[in-house]
């Protein structure tokens, strides 16, 4: 866009230009304008791919999580913007669930709209691997359309080992009754007592 060249004297009426005074004044306060209309055309230009500057082709990376190498100039990185912004992809719920299949590692995955708001979309996932979830996030905000809201649920399933040990224990009871007044042949007879308990022990390891 041409910038443009701040010039009040010629809005005044001629009867006015007569007074140097005036002629002054302007002169005094164009460097402030004119930097005024060079930040405002500036502002304007980074709005739009093809006439933004380094600074403006910085907020367009920023929003298609572009990387430009260290040597990129300006025109590379402009080319690298349009590629992507005007990229066609269609993504539907079939790709969407390829797309998590490939990052939990199977298919085990379930996508449900809500029953009562046609809008909010159920993921549930499967995902064990530490960093995974950020990456779900960033999928889902990649692929979903912006009217779409989602709520994610991430189930971690664990299996444990459990050892049950049992104890038991006999023990022999007798009672004696000994006396110089009696002679003879004495039978003792008496009770055997069982106990069993039953013992259970946890053992729970942490990697």
């Amino acid at each position: 866009m041409t910038e443009r060249t701040v010039d009040f004297w010629r809005y005044l009426p001629e009867y006015l230009k007569q007074f140097p005074e005036l002629n002054k004044l302007f002169e005094a306060e164009k460097p402030e304008f004119q930097t005024l209309v060079y930040n405002l055309n500036r502002l304007l230009n980074n709005l739009f791919i093809d006439t933004a500057t380094s600074g403006g082709l910085d907020r367009f990376e920023q929003i298609l999580h572009l990387y430009p190498n260290p040597g990129d100039t300006v025109e590379i990185r402009r080319s690298n913007i349009m590629a992507a912004w005007f990229s066609d992809k269609m993504y539907t719920m079939k790709t969407l669930l390829n797309r998590l299949s490939v990052l939990q590692g199977n298919d085990n995955i379930q996508l449900v709209w809500d029953e009562d708001d046609n809008y909010l979309l159920h993921v549930f996932t499967r995902l064990e691997v530490q960093g995974q979830v950020d990456r779900l996030y960033e999928i889902l905000e990649e692929m979903l359309p912006a009217d779409i809201a989602y709520q994610s649920t991430n189930y971690i399933e664990a299996t444990k080992e459990v050892g049950v040990y049992y104890a038991a224990g006999l023990s022999v009871t007798g009672t004696l009754f000994l006396t110089n007044d009696f002679t003879g042949t004495v039978e003792i007879s008496g009770n055997a007592f069982v106990g069993m308990a039953n013992g259970y022990t946890e053992i729970i390891s942490t990697n």
